[in-house]
């Protein structure tokens, strides 16, 4: 460590859980980052430190707020994620870092929305399979239709 240079005291257990989450090989997380794969390695196992601007960079590329890194213990995010893209013989192929991403900000937004829904006001599907069998012309049954759901109708 550089003199005059201060430490972030990150948990190297959860620096080592970003990056694996994040779906980087070490010595491609350190390339990013620029430091040498030895000393990313050193930080993981807590014998080195990171700055702070390297940790901040860190966050940046692992797309994790720096609050994270000082977490007790790893966080609590293994989901068994189902890729029905590939066959089953190219699981060992890891998934790309944008991927992952991806997949983790899905999941967060479906879990958002999950909790939400509870706040949302009940809503009437009686609508649905109401017209079994449609009696009369297409208009006269789209305007049945569009009464029942308070849609107003185009004029022409």
């Amino acid at each position: 460590m550089p003199p005059g240079k201060v430490q972030a005291l990150a948990n190297p257990e959860v620096v080592r859980w970003a990056r694996e989450a994040a779906g980087f090989a070490a010595w491609e997380a350190a390339e990013k980052l620029g430091i040498p794969q030895q000393r990313l390695e050193a930080i993981e196992l807590g014998d080195e430190r990171f700055t702070f601007p390297q940790l901040r960079a860190a966050a940046i590329l692992y797309k994790r707020g720096i609050a994270v890194f000082y977490l007790p213990g790893r966080p609590d995010e293994t989901r068994p994620v189902a890729d029905f893209r590939r066959i089953p013989e190219s699981d060992e192929r890891p998934l790309s870092p944008e991927l992952l991403l991806a997949m983790r900000r899905m999941a967060y937004k479906r879990d958002a929305a999950v909790r939400l829904i509870e706040f949302a006001p009940s809503y009437d599907w009686s609508y649905v399979n109401s017209l079994k069998e449609a009696v009369g012309d297409p208009e006269s049954v789209a305007a049945a239709l569009r009464a029942d759901l308070r849609v107003p109708s185009r004029s022409r």
